[in-house]
């Protein structure tokens, strides 16, 4: 499924759907959210009050990781093209762990290729209004 939500972000910048950008990253987020809760044996949302008790300092800063820097708009475009690539890495570590801890599953090759070739992809947009 991963795979085809990444496959979606080029079009989006390139169409400029702006805020469909937004409101997909959003929906990106979420999924790290459930594999994090997953990495944990918790059911999502359970205790979502009280992160900073259960998930780790690494949960905690790949979380702050994957949101604009500086101030940024939500709507602004090179941050958002940023966001995405830092969220493509931090799903692929939280994919890889979760697939150690379950014996399997995660096609990191696969996952790498398709998403060094989104994020070659949005640095056309790094640059844009």
């Amino acid at each position: 499924m991963a795979f085809l939500w990444m496959s979606y972000v080029p079009s989006l910048f390139h169409r400029g759907e702006v805020v469909s950008a937004a409101g997909h990253l959003a929906f990106m987020r979420e999924a790290l959210d459930r594999v994090m809760y997953q990495r944990l044996g918790m059911q999502y949302p359970k205790r979502s009050r009280h992160l900073n008790e259960i998930w780790p300092q690494e949960f905690r800063d790949d979380f702050a990781a994957i949101y604009q820097r500086g101030g940024a708009s939500a709507l602004d475009v090179p941050a958002l093209a940023t966001a995405y690539g830092r969220l493509f890495d931090v799903l692929e570590r939280h994919f890889q762990a979760l697939s150690d801890q379950v014996g399997g599953g995660f096609e990191r090759a696969w996952y790498r290729r398709l998403s060094e070739q989104v994020k070659r992809d949005l640095k056309a947009f790094h640059g844009r209004p």
